[in-house]
């Protein structure tokens, strides 16, 4: 309707947030629903819409397809992450396993913003953590997606007795979806299944 209107489009990864992450899963390689998550406009218009140098846009998007620098960061939204992400309170570690045992598939990463959280309040209160989820939905995808994936791995590793090599591989971001489903399942699974088999053994000690 002859008004101009200027978005930042990020270019890598870097520059995509959490909460645009979670949007982009359901959003497929639908360039309407992608263009949609990071102009904020609505998607029936953009498809009606002319957009000048939409081929240049599709372009610098590419970077979707690419992999992810998947690697644990020192500090998050300037919250200190622990190196080894090791439980420091009991807390932390029954709140985490709670929480990861309701993860289905990748449409479950809300949760990882909320084991970001989890480790960010000190000292540890599961009201205050959740009060910070909207920090770390809002930081960047790599660094939070990075910390999720670590915090799976360990739980299932204690879970499990057993230390595990499962890491996501590092593939192009088309496939990643589909890998990280079945990891997800994976991994939940295990934690389900460990959580289930402690609990018979208690009832059994019971008797």
């Amino acid at each position: 309707n002859n008004v101009t209107v200027e978005k930042q489009i990020p270019t890598k990864w870097k520059e995509v947030t959490f909460s645009q992450f979670i949007k982009l899963v359901e959003a497929g390689d639908d360039p309407a629903k992608v263009i949609s998550i990071f102009t904020d406009i609505e998607e029936e218009t953009l498809r009606k819409a002319k957009i000048v140098n939409l081929e240049a846009i599709i372009s610098m998007l590419g970077f979707l397809k690419t992999e992810m620098n998947l690697k644990v960061p020192e500090t998050c939204m300037g919250y200190k992450i622990p190196k080894n992400l090791e439980f420091e309170t009991i807390g932390q570690f029954q709140d985490l396993k709670a929480e990861a045992v309701q993860i289905k598939d990748a449409k479950s990463f809300d949760k990882y913003a909320l084991f970001c959280a989890i480790y960010a309040t000190n000292p540890y209160d599961y009201q205050q953590a959740e009060k910070l989820v909207p920090t770390f939905l809002n930081a960047p995808c790599e660094e939070v997606m990075a910390i999720g994936n670590f915090i799976l791995l360990k739980l299932a590793e204690l879970m499990t007795g057993i230390k595990s090599k499962s890491q996501i591989p590092s593939i192009p971001m088309k496939k990643y979806w589909l890998v990280l489903t079945v990891w997800l399942k994976s991994l939940g699974f295990i934690l389900r299944y460990y959580t289930w088999r402690k609990k018979l053994l208690s009832i059994g000690k019971s008797y």
